[in-house]
């Protein structure tokens, strides 16, 4: 896959101490953030066709609480390419349950789910023939990235 799992992580960590002056009171401490990301020019259409597509691919994620690292695979599937509606499913390792995200109507080579904070995913294709796909997502208890290549 061309895109940014190749070589770097889907997400940043960041921890350190911290000292500003806002509204005329200055203020210091330590703080944690963890932030998602992908970059890349999306195709703009949708997938049609007749039958169904799979996209396989890896997810790496924060656990909010404690900023600990995870990676995990992704799956997003179209059952039918004449009526696409994206499923993904997202397995992130020492994560029990999968992050799930049904019938998303794609619009103009992208996809969304959610609300940010409690269960947000956001995706495009990229690529001739939508070969590849990849988003964000964040779920209030985990923020991350997934990226995957079609079958």
């Amino acid at each position: 896959m061309r895109h940014l799992f190749k070589d770097l992580a889907p997400f940043c960590i960041g921890a350190g101490d911290l000292s500003a002056e806002a509204d005329g009171q200055r203020r210091s401490g330590s703080f944690t953030a963890a932030h998602a990301w992908t970059a890349g020019d999306a195709t703009g259409t949708n997938p049609a066709g007749t039958g169904s597509a799979t996209w396989r691919g890896i997810a790496g994620a924060a656990r909010i609480a404690g900023f600990e690292r995870l990676m995990g695979t992704a799956v997003l599937t179209i059952e039918n390419l004449s009526r696409p509606l994206v499923d993904v499913d997202i397995r992130l390792n020492g994560v029990a349950a999968p992050l799930e995200w049904d019938d998303m109507q794609p619009v103009d080579g992208g996809f969304a789910k959610g609300t940010a904070g409690s269960n947000r995913i956001e995706g495009r294709f990229h690529g001739p023939d939508h070969e590849e796909a990849w988003g964000t997502f964040d779920t209030g208890a985990h923020v991350g990235a997934f990226g995957a290549k079609r079958e």
